[in-house]
């Protein structure tokens, strides 16, 4: 198929026989019962069948030409079946549309013969081309006979690989004349991917990436990378290029993607399938990687900028994808954000089991034909269907004929610069430029973005065909990117890019003269101080292009006396990355790897691992045992190490650092602080964590590895736990953090057990101790229990003792804690302890301004762990310790000051990144179950994050449909289980992970 993920879309290859058997065009209504049609969500438009089976079967993508003839991939080889009765390869279907409306008929054969074919194009006036998995074709019918008269191969892809939709697919046209294509990730096999001048691109194992060239199979050009699989993009009217990618195992959602040249999307094959690895990013983690511009629907396939008037007005610019998982054709408006883009996923056509779209293409009359795969099954199966989008009501304008430009006088063709049709603006400015030259732009005119654009390429595109520098027009109509280089202006436009086109920003950074790696350090530092990604990016890009930049330069440009930015020093270091010499790294890897910025140091590291620079094992090592080491580094260098010792593993089993991070965990000659790290990155189920191993740590091991073991040890249900957290928490001699956390564990304890009469007598005991701080956490720890008639005592005691001595200080501190643990068991707060209280907020800013300073890390930190509060660890990660359905907050401040972390929680649903995006599913049966969409394995495995941090997992095929949800999977009231001076303690310590 054309875009559906490797996981998702296709199964195990071995399908029972009796399934294949009927998929070999017998009878399959037993199995796969009729069902209604697909549904536009849109009233104003509406969708109806084209063409089905026998017309065409499973068929993968299509194209539709000026004449509006609609060209088709029908699959015959994507793994058929045992005595499969289809024809023996793919081949291309052309179906003329029925001018009254309706079903097309039988379509022409154009050509034949491809083996896993995957996408097609039919630019005006350029022949037919077609994509396949492992080699791009050029068709041309020069007699006009409808069948190709030259068949030329323009692209090869030499490879061992032969999934058949991991290879070359997604073809693209930018107005410069330029093509693009797709490769997959190739199940990390090597590949060599060949033009016809010549030219070729090597790689294996860093993920998919997008390639540039020109339509006669020269000049190739890598052009993006770290994708899974780009099975299909588009340029919109601005030159914006977006791509849909599908997702590795554990890193949902699948991504719309924003593409620049140079880019890095983060994935790398060679790290592991699914996606959780140190070294792979999917939204921009890492340092140099691009984020998504939105989460997509299941398996994109296929996607188009709709140009056109057809459709209601606010669809002109929109993205349209396939969703083959989802059953959905969704609806993107893109948002500028800085220099690239946002967007939020609207659906407008859903269907049921059996909608599976695939590829999308846009007609001249304004119509979206999209082809339909119709079963899950993996094999081809005979099945098939075209479906059209249109207008409820048809439009009554007459369609544009592009061919008739050519004949236009000059006033008519320049009238056509503003038509809603892209390829008719397109044509009309090369025509233009063809007879007339730069002064057909000169004149009078309304300002149009789009007809800007026009021009400009149809101004550049002569030279760039010629392969000289573009023309510096002096046309005071429109102003092309190459005016922004002077300093002042430039800085300006990355600060206010939608003042211009962003891409032509991006640009100017990439080709500025002079280059920016010849800028001082300190404008540069300008450049990228916006916190950008895709600024920094073009930085990047513009220093990797630099003309005598040597290893010794940059070695000298990195040393933080020199260069006293760590942006600026992270950039350049990413562009002498690239190099891949090791003339490069044994200059540059020496001083990156000792520089003061985690994130310098992080990428330096990543490069000796991914790069297996054996001579810096030392150095790795080094970064193991520094007291000042970060979790993200520790991580970063037990990655490194691994992969210098060249541990294989299988795709599933996915790099942890368990078994490095155990051993130095259990060495006494390694530093407190690092076995403290070390242990919080063993996984709790490892085989070799013990109760004997964690009580010897919790005894002899420095403050800071006794709590990380004592962490672990309460998140494991030993059941001698709860006996020892009770004698350490009421050991007097004890450490006083180590009592606070044994207390936390009781309160774990008694969630697993509530009626645990030891515990609730433990902390009973320590409730009406003379420490107030342990008496606060027992108060805690026992919130859930209020109604125990002896607890329920002790609060009444409490109560009356307070009442007796109302001060301020402790004793409002601990009238907030009562009267929070009678509100959780439901129980009257009296008026009297109301009075002793904290007035409670009575709005969001109100809170907000609570929380803008004080408060104690620590406290924070145990309520962020505690589960008889806000239990914020059941879905958020911190330094390797928690759960995974929302987002890792270990590096939450570098990003957000204490306002927005306070909002972030106050207003949960106000920004949501788009892989924690809320979703209802719901089942055959009725079912209906909503939260965020955890993973989903290629046995069809769907796990599905609940707001109380638990995953229930369902089979796919029990889901009928996906709807997504515009809150958040968080509780919006989540401070109701918090008194205010625990809320300024979460936010202190939530400040602290930097």
């Amino acid at each position: 198929m054309t875009a559906p993920r490797a996981r998702r879309l296709l199964w195990a290859v071995g399908v029972a026989a009796a399934a294949t058997a009927s998929a070999a065009f017998g009878d399959d209504s037993a199995t796969h019962p009729a069902e209604a049609p697909p549904r536009s969500l849109d009233p104003r438009l509406k969708i109806e069948l084209f063409a089905e089976a026998p017309q065409i079967v499973t068929p993968t993508d299509l194209a539709v030409d000026y004449l509006g003839r609609v060209w088709a991939i029908e699959s015959n080889t994507h793994f058929p079946p045992a005595g499969y009765k289809g024809h023996p390869s793919d081949r291309i279907l052309v179906f003329r549309p029925n001018p009254s409306g309706g079903r097309a008929g039988d379509p022409q054969v154009f050509a034949d013969g491809f083996r896993h074919a995957m996408s097609i194009a039919v630019p005006y006036g350029d022949g037919v081309y077609v994509a396949t998995r492992r080699e791009v074709f050029h068709l041309v019918d020069k007699d006009g006979d409808g069948k190709p008269d030259e068949r030329r191969s323009i692209l090869k892809l030499e490879t061992k690989g032969d999934y058949p939709h991991n290879g070359l697919a997604g073809f693209a046209f930018d107005g410069l004349g330029y093509m693009y294509i797709g490769l997959g990730e190739n199940l990390g096999a090597d590949y060599r991917l060949v033009g016809t001048d010549g030219r070729a691109i090597s790689g294996g194992g860093e993920g998919g990436s997008l390639f540039r060239f020109k339509p006669d199979g020269t000049d190739l050009t890598l052009w993006a990378t770290g994708f899974w699989n780009p099975h299909a993009s588009c340029v919109d009217a601005f030159g914006n290029m977006f791509t849909v990618d599908n997702d590795p195992d554990d890193r949902p959602p699948c991504r719309l993607l924003h593409i620049i040249p140079g880019g890095d999307y983060g994935y790398r094959f060679r790290n592991g399938r699914r996606g959780i690895h140190p070294f792979t990013a999917w939204d921009g983690e890492l340092p140099g990687t691009l984020p998504m511009v939105c989460g997509t629907g299941e398996a994109p396939s296929g996607i188009i900028a709709y140009e056109s008037d057809t459709f209601p007005e606010e669809y002109r610019g929109s993205l349209l994808a396939s969703s083959w998982g989802d059953h959905r054709i969704d609806r993107f408006r893109p948002t500028p954000k800085g220099t690239s883009f946002t967007a939020k996923l609207e659906p407008i056509i859903v269907g049921g089991e059996n909608f599976r779209p695939v590829g999308v293409a846009l007609a001249p009359d304004g119509a979206v034909y999209i082809t339909d795969w119709v079963l899950k099954d993996y094999n081809v199966h005979g099945k098939g269907r075209i479906w059209r989008i249109t207008l409820k009501e048809p439009s009554k304008k007459p369609v544009e004929d592009l061919a008739a430009l050519a004949k236009l006088p000059f006033d008519a063709l320049r009238e056509k610069l503003d038509s809603p049709r892209m390829d008719i603006r397109r044509r009309a400015a090369q025509q233009l430029m063809t007879r007339h030259g730069a002064q057909a732009f000169e004149g009078p005119s309304v300002f149009s973005e789009r007809r800007w654009c026009e021009e400009t390429w149809a101004l550049t595109r002569r030279f760039v065909d010629q392969g000289v520098p573009p023309l510096r027009s002096s046309l005071k109509t429109f102003k092309p990117w190459w005016t922004y280089r002077q300093d002042e202006p430039l800085l300006k436009q990355i600060k206010h890019p939608t003042d211009v086109n962003p891409s032509s920003v991006l640009v100017s950074l990439v080709h500025r003269d002079p280059p920016l790696a010849r800028a001082d350090p300190a404008f540069l530092a300008k450049i990228v101080a916006g916190g950008d990604p895709f600024v920094f990016a073009a930085v990047v890009q513009s220093l990797t292009n630099a003309q005598g930049l040597s290893p010794k330069v940059m070695a000298g440009q990195l040393r933080a006396e020199r260069t006293p930015f760590p942006d600026v020093r992270l950039a350049f270091l990413l562009a002498a990355r690239s190099s891949d010499g090791s003339d490069w790294a044994k200059w540059v890897l020496p001083v990156a790897l000792r520089d003061p910025d985690t994130r310098v140091r992080f990428t330096a590291i990543q490069w000796v691992g991914e790069a297996r620079l054996a001579w810096f094992r030392g150095e790795i090592e080094r970064e193991l045992s520094n007291p000042k080491t970060t979790a993200d580094l520790f991580e970063a260098s037990l990655a490194s190490l691994e992969m210098l010792d060249g541990v294989k593993r299988k795709p599933r089993n996915e790099f942890s650092g368990a078994d490095y991070a155990l051993r130095l965990a259990s060495d006494p000659n390694v530093a407190d602080n690092v076995r403290a790290m070390a242990l919080r990155i063993v996984p709790l189920d490892h085989k070799k964590l013990s109760f004997d191993q964690l009580t010897s740590m919790m005894k002899e091991g420095g403050s800071q590895l006794r709590l990380e073991a004592l962490r672990t040890f309460r998140n494991l249900p030993f059941p001698e736990g709860p006996k020892v957290e009770r004698e350490l928490a009421l050991d007097e001699h004890a450490d006083k953090n180590l009592r606070l956390e044994a207390i936390a564990g009781l309160a774990v304890a008694l969630e697993r057990n509530e009626h645990d009469a030891a515990t609730i007598t433990a902390l009973r005991h320590l409730l009406t101790g003379a420490d107030p701080e342990l008496a606060c956490e027992a108060l805690r720890a026992l919130r859930r229990s209020a109604r125990d008639p002896d607890v329920h005592a002790d609060l009444k005691a409490l109560s009356a003792r307070l009442e007796a001595h109302p001060a301020q200080g402790e004793t409002r501190t601990a009238a907030d804690q009562v009267a929070m643990a009678l509100r959780s068991s439901d129980l009257i707060v009296k008026k009297e302890l109301a009075a002793l209280t904290t007035p409670r907020p009575n709005s969001v800013d109100e809170w907000i301004h609570w929380a803008a300073d004080g408060g104690d890390p620590e406290t924070g930190r145990r309520l962020f762990n505690f589960p008889n509060s806000v239990a914020c660890y059941r879905c958020h990660t911190v330094h390797g310790r928690g759960g995974k359905i929302g987002p890792d907050l270990s590096n939450i401040a570098r990003s957000s000051d204490r306002t927005k972390l306070a909002e972030s929680i106050l207003r949960p649903a106000k920004e949501i990144a788009p892989q924690y995006a809320t979703w209802s599913f719901v089942t055959h049966g009725g079912k209906t179950l909503t939260g965020v969409l955890v993973s989903e394995d290629r046995e069809g495995h769907v796990r599905i994050g609940g707001a109380d941090g638990r995953i229930t997992e369902i089979e796919s095929s029990q889901i009928e449909d996906r709807v997504p949800q515009s809150t958040s999977i968080m509780p919006e009231r989540l401070v109701d289980q918090l008194t205010v001076g625990e809320f300024r303690d979460l936010i202190a310590f939530l400040a602290t992970l930097k």
